[in-house]
């Protein structure tokens, strides 16, 4: 009972339409969503390239499922990267941006990633051309996902 009225206190300060951020907070169980991508995640063979989508309406909760995600994939020392896609335009762009952020969430961690500036060289000068420039960033592309076209 006192994680409910936990959770009311925290909406009444933050408003109905705020994403959670903790497991206490979790009146909908999409604590339940978040360890269910995190069970994927974790059951994935290494070298697969997978891609998890979550759809859902404004308001259905897929922030606050990517926050309990996030906090738990940082409970076992996972590197999280988030990024805004709306912020760019078209795949290069997005692909450029996620590069960003792997980089200084890299830095942050104090890895050292010497091909930074050779993907950031290359879609530089792709400037849209992301079928020609995954064939050189390779591995990096697949993460990210494959560009229509790709073979």
């Amino acid at each position: 009972m006192a994680s409910r009225q936990k959770a009311a206190t925290s909406l009444s300060r933050t408003g109905h339409d705020a994403p959670i951020t903790d497991a206490q907070e979790d009146l909908l169980n999409a604590s339940l969503v978040a360890r269910a991508i995190h069970r994927t995640i974790r059951a994935t063979p290494a070298g697969w390239s997978t891609r998890i989508g979550l759809y859902g309406a404004w308001g259905s909760g897929k922030t606050s499922i990517l926050n309990l995600l996030e906090a738990r994939e940082i409970e076992e020392n996972s590197i999280v990267v988030r990024l805004s896609a709306w912020s760019v335009t078209g795949e290069a762009g997005v692909l450029h941006l996620f590069y960003e952020k792997l980089r200084d969430a890299l830095k942050r961690e104090n890895i050292s990633a010497p091909m930074n500036a050779e993907v950031r060289r290359i879609f530089s000068m792709a400037k849209g051309r992301v079928v020609e420039t995954a064939k050189f960033v390779g591995k990096g592309a697949e993460v990210a996902g494959d560009p229509p076209g790709a073979p």
